[in-house]
């Protein structure tokens, strides 16, 4: 997601709420909403099945931000809404995407790594500033179950990025996409191919990705020289 918004100092805090019983409670669930590769694996988690059905049935792919490299989006449901959104909120908010977790902030990562945290323009329809519960960004962060997410996402970001230097005309798109987001037969592979074990808990198998992926972006690299 492109940071908008404010940003927020160190130690300032922002205020907003967000539940059923507000008037606009729902709506934001039309927004669009970019997936990172620890999206989908969360979300193909909790719905027990493959990256790879979860990849075809739910998202599409778009430009990203980087020239050459496309960014996975969820696809709408019925009217525009959120295909996991129900009359009683989010189907899947135990395993909700990262956006979600960080609304009304969203979050920049610099080259050199800083990250600066904004509190976002809200909509007009949203009434979540209109509350008097306020946060700070680390109370924010650990009531939205942020750590992994803000984690993963730094790791797959680096990684992009370093592709995005060695060009995409160089990179094999095809594979980093689906070390990156289809994991399962991709992983099982490359296991394989070390003649390694394939991990069983969730970590193991996102470390064997990004693995993976910088073999990958090492010999690309070589090739470059």
């Amino acid at each position: 997601m492109e940071p908008k918004g404010r940003p927020l100092k160190e130690g300032e805090c922002f205020v907003f709420e967000c539940r059923k019983g507000l008037a606009c409670f729902g709506k934001c669930c039309k927004m669009k909403l970019e997936l990172t590769p620890y999206d989908v694996f969360r979300l193909r988690r909790t719905l027990r099945i493959s990256s790879e059905r979860f990849l075809y049935e739910y998202t599409h792919l778009e430009p990203g931000q980087l020239e050459g490299f496309p960014q996975v989006a969820l696809r709408p449901g019925r009217k525009g809404r959120c295909v996991f959104l129900r009359s009683y909120g989010c189907s899947v908010y135990a395993d909700r995407p990262g956006a979600c977790r960080n609304f009304p902030l969203s979050r920049g990562i610099s080259v050199e790594g800083t990250t600066v945290y904004y509190y976002q323009q809200l909509p007009e329809f949203c009434l979540g500033s209109q509350t008097d519960h306020s946060w700070s960004v680390a109370e924010w962060k650990k009531c939205s179950g942020l750590e992994p997410y803000e984690y993963w996402n730094n790791v797959f970001v680096r990684l992009i990025r370093r592709f995005a230097r060695i060009g995409p005309r160089r990179v094999d798109l095809e594979q980093v996409y689906g070390l990156m987001y289809q994991v399962e037969s991709p992983i099982e592979s490359w296991c394989a191919h070390q003649g390694i074990s394939l991990p069983k808990a969730d970590d193991g198998i996102l470390r064997a990705s990004v693995n993976a992926l910088e073999f990958l972006a090492e010999s690309w690299e070589r090739e470059t020289h």
